[in-house]
Parts: structure tokens; C-alpha cells; sequence
């Protein structure tokens, strides 16, 4: 209760606070909240009650986002296993290596992803700015699994939480609810020149890097060698070399991404979803290949009323129709994954808009079916 009444004083600047790394300007209530030494209602109403500010809305936005993560873990327990976004079941990330080694121990030769690495191991806890670019270097740069990024960190964090730390490493890796785009990756040395500008943050987790002048601590490789030696660094002795190149590392990923999602062909299957949708009706009923009027869900599918359809388009190139007066967010729970449309929580009588799918006619190519139907 401490440290939440020390927020709520300096509330006010947590909207621009909370990204300095080298700050105190995050609530650090993580833990509290994780172990049920302050409940998300208690901290909600004493932060709800404080004078309005853009901190006080930023932070109750922070907080609705951690009840988010719990709610789609409720609804999809299959998250811990699979990534939400199906087009990244079969992503050819890597498992193991010394790349993932290098991550882990803080030696990747990028100093904001060495300090977070170890931060981690120095006090169970990493800055939130840090995890997002620490997580997005290993699952975009090294091209590593982002479940062992998550299971590394699960291990160490004070604050570690199945449904948080799995919701922020797919938000990073681009396939989670939600996520950022996977093209945007992050740039290890602008984003610490943005949020670590004087270094600070970098030098309290790589003393060996201390004597380097602020112009060349989120680079030093870029740094002049009398420079290097007037810091007493010797690159690839005292402090590694980068392991990958910057440009290099971020047109593989984006070239390899952009391949692998181009395919269009993901699968779908009961197996993939959690244990309480076994044994459930299972149905396969063509679309209409031409624009047709609204119905009820019992009317389209009978005495079966799903409270989750899955479209599942078999063959590419093939989109989503809608009328023009019926923009995305009227579809209930829609979401689109090249191919995939998930329409959720449709309820007996429930009115399905009007909408088809276009797919283009090679000779007896069938059309696209409704292949599940789950409850």
C-alpha cells in the first residue's frame, strides 16, 4: 500500500514517465497485484478517485488491458501452446541455439537488450519499454520461438503471470490478439537513444560500459577506436560485438514473414482449440457465392446456434465481402487472418449481417464451406 500511495502522488506524469527506463516512473505494482497483496478493484477505485490527469487515464487504460489478457485466457486457453493468430502455428522460428544463449545472458552486443537481459537475472524484474524491444529483437532479429523468450522470463520475473507475460511476448512477436503489425520491428538503438537518451538505464546493467560518452552508448561498435580505448572497452573482449546486423537481421525477418503469410493456406481443426469443445457438432454447408439477405443464425444453420463460427476458406487468393454500409466493427467479433474469418459469440436468434465471400472460379474449384461449428 506503500508504493501505491507513492503512485498516486506522482501519478500525474506516468503517461510520459513510464517509458524513461532510467526512472522511477512506473506504478511497480506488478508484483502486489500478481500475489493479491492489493486487488485490480482497490487500485482502480484509489486511482479513479485521484484528480484527473492523462496519468490517471493512461494508467486505468493499463490496468483494463491486464483484465483483457485474463479474459482471453479464459476464453482461449489454447494460447500457452499455440500463437492466437493461426497463420503463425507453423512460423519457422527456432527453438534452441547460442543465439538464444547470448539473448539470455545479456551478450547480444546491444546494450538496451543486454541491460534488460540483465535486469532480469540482477532483480526478477525488467521495465516494460525494455521487455517490448528485448522481446521484439529475440523473435524478430535472432528469429527465436517467442515461447522461449516467455519461458525464460516466467522463470525469473517477481512479477511473472501465465496470462501477461504470454499476451505481451505474441503482442511483440505480432501473432497475438491484438498485436503490433509483425513488419514494425523495433530498432534496439533508436528506441534507446528514445527512452535511455543519456544512458543511464544501459550503464547500471553493463558497468563495462560506463566510460562510454552518451553519443555512442546504444552503439558502441559505432564509437572511434581512441574513444573505445578511452572507455577501457576492447569490442569482442570486454563487451561482445552485435551478433547480427541491424538492417540485416530486420530484412530477413520481414522478407521471411511476408513470405510465409503470403501462402494464404492455414488450417484450423478441433485439435487446436481447448478440450471443452470436444464431441461437438461438426458441419459443412456451402456460402452463397453471391450477396444474400440477412438471416437469424438458427435460420442459416438450423437447430445448431453457435456461440463460436469458424469460416475456414480452403483455397487462395480469397477475401472477405461486406456491403459498403457495413463497416468491420458491425461484425460481430470479426477478425481476418489472410483467409480466415472468425465471426464470435453469435447467440440463438442473432442477426448475421449480410456478407459472402468472394472467391475467384477455377474450373470445379469448390467454394469455401463452414467447416466447425464450436460451442
Amino acid at each position: 500500500r506503500d508504493r501505491l500511495d507513492l503512485f498516486l502522488m506522482k501519478m500525474s506524469r506516468y503517461k510520459d514517465a513510464r517509458d524513461a527506463m532510467a526512472l522511477s516512473g512506473t506504478s511497480r505494482l506488478s508484483a502486489d497485484l500478481k500475489f493479491g497483496l492489493l486487488s485490480v478493484q482497490d487500485v482502480w477505485t484509489q486511482v479513479e478517485a485521484a484528480a484527473p490527469s492523462d496519468g490517471r487515464t493512461t494508467f486505468l487504460s493499463q490496468l483494463l488491458w491486464r483484465e483483457f489478457a485474463y479474459s482471453i485466457l479464459w476464453d482461449r486457453p489454447e494460447i500457452l501452446e499455440t500463437p492466437f493468430r493461426p497463420a503463425f502455428a507453423d512460423f519457422p522460428w527456432s527453438r534452441k541455439g547460442e543465439r538464444l544463449d547470448w539473448w539470455t545472458q545479456g551478450e547480444t552486443g546491444y546494450p538496451i537488450v543486454d541491460a534488460a537481459a540483465r535486469q532480469l537475472l540482477q532483480e526478477g524484474y525488467v521495465h516494460n519499454r525494455a521487455r517490448m524491444i528485448t522481446a521484439s529483437f529475440l523473435t524478430k532479429h535472432l528469429l527465436v520461438h517467442y515461447a522461449e523468450g516467455e519461458a525464460h522470463y516466467l522463470k525469473f520475473l517477481t512479477d511473472g503471470d501465465w496470462a501477461l507475460n504470454n499476451m505481451g511476448w505474441q503482442w511483440s512477436a505480432g501473432c497475438g490478439v491484438d498485436a503490433q503489425p509483425y513488419f514494425r520491428v523495433f530498432n534496439p538503438m533508436s528506441q534507446g537513444a528514445k527512452f535511455d537518451k543519456s544512458g543511464e538505464y544501459v550503464k547500471r546493467y553493463l558497468p563495462e560500459l560506463k566510460g562510454l560518452p552518451e553519443k555512442w552508448i546504444h552503439s558502441p561498435w559505432e564509437a572511434p577506436p581512441n574513444v573505445l580505448r578511452g572507455a577501457g572497452i576492447s569490442l569482442g573482449k570486454t563487451y561482445p560485438r552485435p551478433i547480427v546486423e541491424h538492417k540485416e537481421a530486420r530484412a530477413r525477418f520481414l522478407d521471411l514473414a511476408k513470405t510465409h503469410l503470403k501462402k494464404g493456406l492455414f488450417s484450423f481443426s478441433p485439435e487446436c482449440t481447448s478440450t471443452r469443445h470436444e464431441g461437438l457438432p461438426k458441419i459443412s454447408r456451402k456460402l452463397p457465392e453471391s450477396p444474400s439477405p440477412c438471416a437469424s443464425a438458427a435460420e442459416a444453420f438450423g437447430d445448431v446456434t453457435p456461440d463460436i463460427l469458424l469460416l475456414h476458406l480452403r483455397r487462395k487468393p480469397a477475401r472477405l465481402v461486406v456491403p459498403r454500409n457495413l463497416r468491420p466493427r458491425h461484425l460481430p467479433g470479426r477478425r481476418t487472418v489472410r483467409g480466415l474469418c472468425v465471426l464470435e459469440r453469435f447467440r440463438p436468434g442473432c442477426v448475421l449481417p449480410r456478407l459472402f465471400v468472394d472467391v475467384p472460379i477455377d474450373g470445379d474449384r469448390p467454394g469455401p464451406t463452414i467447416d466447425h461449428i464450436l460451442a
